[in-house]
Formats: structure tokens, sequence, C-alpha cells
């Protein structure tokens, strides 16, 4: 009968989630392989089976190739090849169950488990030893399969071999608290699978959400268990690691004026349009315009600085207070205005910078960049920012 039965019967408890649609291949496979017609479809459903469990062993591409020749031998008839059919079948079993044992190798798993699965598929209709071979093999590996998928689930993992089985059986979240005291394999993990979300959350109070966004966290599946100082705390993450769309996407919603606010921000720097009604208040701390925010910035090499504020009203210019030392000629400065160059221009000895407006409402991010710094014999080149008026 249909083999791939068996391997599914131990499949669906070590991963529920698949349980169903791992049984539904299994069943078509083994009704297909009653006829004798439909052979091909038997093997091509026993594939889909073993694709969603057979990650649980380790086979290696050694065994991948010694189960290839097991299908090819279990689906031959007898004939002048006398018993290499079952010898065939019987090693590929062996080397399956041996590879498994030892858990050498990792990359091969799907081809060499899957190959087993396929030849019980391929040869359910078939009869004598060859067949009873396949069946059993398929058996053996699936009851390995099974047992060992379950120690795996079990067991914390203690070493990146562990986490990628873990991350093939969606097991993660069952040990983040044992992620989070080994941070590094917690980071790695998230690596393997970027939606182990108990892992992400665990290790957020530890790390902080910068690390954790940056080893490939995806957070738009833990909005709901993540409360609004950790949401804008992640989104800002996802901003700085060029994920700015993510970070929109997990705020939106949001019901809390300082969330809107950073939404519209972030939205503002990305080029993005959005109108939110009401307009969010500023928070708490945020510099504030019109008037003269004191800002005391000395860019004594290349490089930048940032100023966040809020226009409580519309601006028809900003203006920068600046102080420039020269060395064979001024320095220069690229500033930006909500992500945009909007200048370049050499910082006089003493004097200002004017951007004109208008400039709407509501957050905006300055960034004023030094970008020629130079120094030599008898001179170097500096700019001082002193401070900033919104008009």
């Amino acid at each position: 009968m249909g083999a791939t039965v068996t391997a599914a019967a131990l499949g669906p408890a070590l991963v529920p989630a698949r349980g169903a649609l791992i049984a539904l291949l299994a069943l078509c496979a083994a009704l297909f392989g009653q006829r004798g017609r439909h052979r091909l479809g038997a093997g091509l459903l026993g594939l889909g089976a073993a694709a969603l469990w057979v990650p649980v062993l380790d086979g290696g591409l050694a065994a991948a190739v010694v189960l290839g020749l097991a299908i090819v031998g279990a689906a031959l008839p007898a004939g002048p090849l006398g018993r290499a059919p079952l010898l065939v079948a019987g090693l590929g079993a062996v080397e399956a169950l041996r590879l498994a044992l030892l858990g050498h190798g990792s990359d091969g798993a799907l081809l060499a488990v899957g190959g087993v699965v396929v030849a019980g598929a391929a040869s359910a209709p078939s009869t004598g030893r060859a067949g009873r071979a396949a069946v059993v093999a398929v058996v053996l590996g699936a009851a390995v399969a099974g047992v060992r998928g379950g120690v795996l689930v079990a067991t914390p993992p203690d070493d990146r071999r562990a986490v990628v089985a873990l991350a093939t059986l969606d097991g993660l979240d069952r040990h983040a608290d044992a992620l989070a005291e080994r941070p590094a394999l917690g980071l790695w993990a998230l690596t393997r699978d970027p939606t182990a979300h108990g892992v992400a959350l665990a290790l957020l109070p530890e790390l902080g959400p910068l690390p954790v966004v940056g080893a490939g966290w995806a957070p738009e599946g833990a909005r709901d268990q993540l409360d609004e100082e950790d949401r804008r705390a992640v989104a800002e993450a996802l901003e700085r690691q060029g994920r700015g769309g993510e970070a929109l996407r997990l705020l939106r919603g949001a019901p809390d004026d300082q969330s809107r606010w950073l939404r519209l921000r972030l939205a503002r720097s990305q080029g993005v349009a959005l109108v939110l009604e009401p307009l969010p208040a500023a928070p708490a701390g945020v510099s504030r315009l019109p008037g003269r925010i004191e800002l005391g910035w000395a860019l004594l090499s290349n490089g930048g600085r940032q100023l966040v504020f809020h226009a409580d009203g519309p601006l028809r210019a900003l203006v920068l207070h600046v102080r420039g030392q020269d060395w064979r000629g001024p320095p220069h400065v690229e500033i930006r205005l909500d992500g945009e160059v909007v200048a370049t221009r050499a910082v006089p000895s003493d004097g200002t910078l004017e951007l004109p407006g208008p400039l709407e409402p509501g957050p905006h991010e300055l960034s004023l960049s030094f970008i020629d710094d130079a120094r030599g014999e008898g001179g170097d080149r500096n700019v001082w920012v002193d401070a900033i008026e919104g008009r």
C-alpha cells in the first residue's frame, strides 16, 4: 500500500501546523499507488509529503546519492538482476538510518530522506520483495524521524546545528528563554527563522531592538505582542537598518500620539506622502520651532550631526548660525532635510546659512555633514554650528 502513510502518521505530531497537509498528500499517494497506471502521481505526491517533514533528519549529500539508487532499485521488477533491487533498497535504508543516528551532514537532508519516501510511494503498487523492502525502508525512516524529531523539539539547542533542526520544525519559540540566555546563539537563530517572535521578544530586554532587528527579525507578525514603547523602538531600529517600509507598517494604526508622530517623521524621511488628522503633538523633550535652538556642534573632521525637531506651524525658512575655519579654502557642508539633500554650501568664518521654506507643521529631521576636512602645515579646516532658527 502507500508507505508514505506511515511517514505521514509520525510527522504531524512533530509539526502540527503541517500535519493536515502531510496527511492529505500521503493519503492521495497511497490511493494513486493502488492503481498501476498512477505510479507517477503516487511518486509526486509522496515527494510533496516528504518536503514537509523530512528535514527532521540529517542525511547529507552522500545519503541522497545512495537513496537515489534505492529508488531505482526498489522500482525495478525482478528479472535478470535477481536480488539486486532488494539489496539496493536495503543498503539505502541502512545508510539513511546510519547517517540519521550519527547526525552527519545537514544540507542534503531533504534529498536524502525524501528519497526514501518517494521510493515507498512510487513502489506502492509493486509486489514482491522489492516492494516490501521499499515499504520497510520508509517505515524505518519515518520511525527514526519521529523519534529524533521529538527529541529535538524537547531539547534546548546548545549549538547552531540544533538551532537549524529546530528552525526546520518551527520549534525555536519553545526554547526562547534558553536562547535568550545565550544571546549570540539566539541572534543566529533569528537569521534561520525571522518569524521566531518568541525568541526575538525574549532577546529585546537583553540586547535592545537594534541587534535583534539586525539579525533579520520580521516584527510585523508580533505587533500585538509589543507595547507602544517597544513598538516605537523597534520601528526606529528598522529605519536605521534601511527597512523603513516595515517600520511604517509596524506603526500603522497606533492610537497614541507618540507613535503617530514617529510614523509621520519616518514617512517624511522616506519621502512618503502621509497626512494625519489631527496633527500629532510633539513628544516631551523634542526641540520645537519657530524660535531658536542652541546646538553647539563642533565638526572637526568629516562627519555629521542630526537634529529632530517639531514645527508648531508653517515655517518660511530655517537659518543656521555657523562658523568656519579656512585652510586653503573654506569648509563645505551638505544639508539634508527629511532625508533629501537641500543644499551644499561653503561655511563663512562667522555668519548664517539660510534654507528657504516653506516647511510643513509637524516632525522633521535636519542633518548637516562636514564633507571636505583638510589640514596641513599651518592650518586646519573645521566647522562649528552654534544654533538654528525657525522663522
